[in-house]
């Protein structure tokens, strides 16, 4: 894909604040967002090592634990994940950091349809523009659910078959068909009513609209456009080009701009340093369905 942010890169303001969720796909000429990588380990019990001779100064033998390498668990069910020798509800995981091709995505995002069906939710994130089509392979599938959910999350999903991530009270693990746990990262936004959110698909799931989608973007982009490096910013912006395109290749009344689906991205607090730095992408969001209210434009 070709640059087209180019003309507008002088216009940033950059800080240089490393962040980013996913890893970057073969291929691609924008780096996507990775987050720090997470490993659990299995806390079993260090393999026996005999204690050296008085004359004998070779180093001890590495247990999997010392040389930090996750141990492998099988195929199993949820429930086998749990740890059985102490009795505790926090699940022993590994490989928690592997990134996830579409197929598991939607995978996981049809779990989620299931286990959710009786509770507000929306799939957001990369991993719902994945979902929509989009080329990437991120860690991890966010969804929103309203405020007042969250106190009785816990037992909630625990009781779905869910695992307690140590550590990390917003993720949740899942079990796929290939005996992988895959992140579920669950946030509470004050704003969950404002959010504009579809039914699709056989499994009827919840998911953000892609002009919801651009007003996430656009809401994280305001949110870190002091501190953000060059890097980020382009991502963001790929991303929501991503978005705009593909509103105007569908042209589904559903998913165009209006303000009332996008409350952030109407801002100018957003379109106007963002039209300042990608002049380019200003026929964009006109097609979409929404015209950035600047007269130099025009």
């Amino acid at each position: 894909m070709p640059n087209t942010f180019a003309g507008g890169i002088e216009h940033k303001m950059i800080l240089g604040l490393r962040c980013g969720l996913t890893s970057k796909v073969p291929g691609d000429k924008w780096p996507l967002r990775r987050g720090p990588a997470t490993q659990f380990y299995s806390y079993e019990k260090p393999l026996r090592v005999a204690a050296p001779g008085p004359q004998n100064h070779h180093p001890p033998l590495k247990t999997s634990l010392q040389d930090h390498k996750a141990q492998h668990l099988p195929s199993t069910p949820d429930e086998q994940l749990y740890s059985l020798r102490t009795g505790s509800s926090v699940a022993v995981i590994t490989d928690t950091d592997r990134s996830m091709n579409r197929e598991a995505v939607c995978e996981v995002i049809d779990m989620i349809a299931r286990r959710f069906s009786h509770i507000p939710y929306a799939v957001s994130g990369l991993a719902a523009m994945v979902y929509y089509g989009y080329n990437a392979h991120p860690f991890k599938v966010s969804i929103v659910c309203p405020a007042h959910t969250r106190e009785n999350q816990k037992g909630w999903a625990i009781a779905q078959g869910m695992m307690p991530i140590p550590r990390r009270p917003d993720i949740w693990g899942l079990a796929t068909t290939d005996g992988l746990v895959r992140q579920i990262r669950v946030r509470f936004p004050y704003d969950f009513e404002d959010i504009h959110m579809l039914k699709v698909g056989d499994s009827a799931v919840t998911i953000l609209s892609l002009a919801g989608l651009a007003d996430e973007l656009a809401r994280t982009y305001v949110n870190e456009l002091k501190y953000s490096s060059l890097e980020r910013q382009e991502g963001l912006a790929e991303e929501l080009v991503w978005i705009l395109k593909k509103i105007i290749r569908s042209r589904r009344p559903e998913h165009m701009l209006t303000p009332e689906r996008t409350p952030h991205l109407v801002k100018e607090t957003f379109w106007l340093p963002f039209s300042l730095s990608y002049p380019d992408t200003v026929p964009l969001f006109e097609k979409a369905g929404w015209r950035i209210p600047n007269e130099e434009w025009h």
